[in-house]
């Protein structure tokens, strides 16, 4: 009966999440590509917007997050680009992302958040000095994820048909201040979130009765093609158990979030781990990041709730 209960109210949550989604498109726009159509197809001042500084910019950035991206990455450290126009392509300084993390991938979207192309470390070669993508004529943003980054890190240079719109911008300072935010945000408490993100839980608790491929499109992220996911629920003191069948060239990393979508706990993975009892009932995201374009290997993992 409870485990109907939660089912029936997690329905009620993804009919209202949708509802708020396409209800408030202007704000989420307006969020992330705040500098209005202008300045998408001139391309002039725009810049990297290290998330922590985008999330503390308005509320409002706060709420489209949790709109478009509510399975927090919580071990990265992250910026996005201000929205740009392409006619040809981009060029993105492959050099800089390489001595600035051991692992990063970027990753463009389009205006409707959908993945077109990516590029990352587990593609290029040492000697590479660029990595270009090509696009076709449009508006795009770029996503940035740097893991294990080194003492002068740099967001990297991006051109933009042969021409440099976004420059560097340091991201030496960027992990600690957003280790700050999300343990802001670990004790962050919103009746919205609550009603907008519980069908979450109630969808992974009750899987059994969906199809895996729904839930799968449902409860992962915005899409980094990179990555691969091994996730579930968890109940208020269980710990989390997680070996490995085989252990390629990669990071694993867990993020444990409440009923509300928002971060409680976060951390990487060694060969072998047990977290520490949940604080709170909820979901987890295991991330899987290589360091080769291999990712087979990467869902070999066993994973078990104590």
């Amino acid at each position: 009966m409870k485990n109907l209960l939660s089912f029936i109210l997690g329905c009620c949550s993804y009919v209202f999440y949708k509802l708020v989604v396409r209800t408030t498109r202007h704000t989420r726009e307006a969020a992330f590509w705040h500098k209005g159509k202008e300045k998408q197809t001139t391309n002039e001042n725009l810049a990297w917007q290290p998330l922590s500084r985008w999330l503390s910019n308005s509320k409002d950035n706060l709420f489209a997050m949790m709109m478009m991206g509510p399975r927090w990455n919580c071990n990265a450290t992250l910026a996005i680009s201000d929205m740009f126009f392409v006619s040809e392509g981009i060029d993105i300084d492959v050099v800089q992302a390489n001595s600035s993390a051991k692992f990063w991938t970027a990753v463009v979207y389009d205006m409707n958040f959908k993945t077109i192309t990516h590029l990352g470390s587990s593609e290029n070669a040492a000697e590479a000095s660029t990595g270009k993508l090509s696009l076709t004529p449009g508006n795009y943003f770029i996503a940035i994820r740097y893991y294990e980054t080194t003492a002068q890190s740099a967001f990297p240079e991006v051109k933009v048909d042969n021409k440099s719109v976004l420059p560097a911008l340091s991201s030496e300072k960027e992990r600690g201040q957003y280790e700050q935010y999300l343990k802001m945000l670990s004790s962050y408490r919103s009746w919205l979130f609550l009603a907008m993100h519980y069908h979450a839980y109630a969808f992974l608790k009750n899987r059994h009765w969906l199809n895996a491929k729904w839930v799968n499109k449902t409860y992962l992220p915005v899409g980094n093609p990179e990555t691969t996911f091994t996730y579930g629920t968890i109940k208020k003191g269980q710990k989390l158990q997680v070996s490995a069948v085989e252990y390629p060239q990669k990071r694993t990393y867990i993020s444990i979030y409440n009923k509300a979508s928002l971060p409680v706990y976060w951390s990487e993975l060694s060969e072998l781990e047990e977290t520490p009892p949940a604080s709170v009932s909820g979901t987890f995201a295991i991330r899987q990041i290589s360091s080769n374009a291999n990712t087979e290997q990467l869902t070999k993992l066993n994973v078990n709730l104590a």
